[in-house]
């Protein structure tokens, strides 16, 4: 089975997650990646899809 066009990124995002662990791999959805500007750190200054631990 085979997911055609169409449906919210979030189900992809699901998908790909699922298939993933399937490897063996660890991985994470929406992970918070902090950012240092000028001596600040912001705990979340981007939001990637999928991350790891």
């Amino acid at each position: 089975m085979s997911l055609g066009p169409g449906l919210l990124e979030s189900v992809y995002e699901e998908v790909m997650c699922y298939k993933i662990k399937q490897t063996g791999l660890e991985v994470e959805r929406q992970k918070d990646i902090p950012i240092i500007f000028e001596e600040v750190k912001m705990e979340i200054g981007f939001r990637a899809d999928l991350g790891y631990s």
